[in-house]
């Protein structure tokens, strides 16, 4: 007997998904120059970007399985493994620095 599916995706959650919210990406950045010599420059920076609303690929799979639907189903419970639309926010931070040289 074969059945379609494995240990964490079951009938219960497999197919297509789909679920539409509005995030937003706001960025920032500043950069600090100083003019060391008419042909240098040095300069420091820092980059800030938020986004909200996102779903990341370790949230979205249901580790929890209801041993019921395997061979035989004698489906009883809960439908787990259940699709999941866990969402969270990221921000990420970053630093540069350098020099210029003109010639």
């Amino acid at each position: 007997m074969v059945t379609a599916g494995s240990l964490l995706a079951q009938t219960t959650n497999i197919g297509n998904f789909s679920r539409d919210r509005f995030s937003a990406v706001p960025e920032v950045s500043a950069k600090l120059g100083y003019q060391v010599t008419p042909n240098i420059r040095a300069f420091v920076g820092y980059d800030f970007m938020y986004w909200t609303v996102i779903i990341r690929p370790g949230d979205a799979i249901d580790t929890t399985f209801n041993p019921t639907l395997f061979p035989p189903v004698l489906f009883a419970g809960a439908a787990r493994p259940a699709p999941r639309f866990d969402t969270s926010d990221y921000w990420v931070h970053g630093a540069n620095i350098g020099v210029k040289a003109t010639f």
